[in-house]
């Protein structure tokens, strides 16, 4: 019994010995590295935007064709009127 506590215990113990030797092995970056990894991720994040703009705007342009373009104002104004008379002819006449 007192074997498996012990284990229970030593994972924590050795998870911060790998942690703690982990944080003095790493070093700060110098000018030149830093340079070089914000380069890097500056050019990823043209490229992720770049392709994301080129597939928003391939989703997008199919629905330029003609088929799905707003109609013209002169018809709409010719079915506005349209709408206008069949209303008017289905209203009954208003008695004074």
């Amino acid at each position: 019994m007192s074997e498996i506590l012990q284990e229970i215990a030593d994972v924590p113990r050795e998870f911060f010995k790998d942690g703690t030797q982990f944080i003095n092995r790493c070093t700060k970056p110098d000018r030149r590295e830093f340079i070089k990894i914000s380069q890097a991720v500056g050019m990823g994040f043209l490229i992720m935007g770049a392709i994301g703009y080129f597939i928003k705007l391939s989703a997008f342009l199919p629905s330029l064709s003609p088929q799905t373009l707003p109609p013209s104002s002169r018809w709409v104004r010719i079915e506005r009127d349209r709408v206008k008379s069949l209303l008017q002819q289905l209203q009954p006449p208003m008695n004074k």
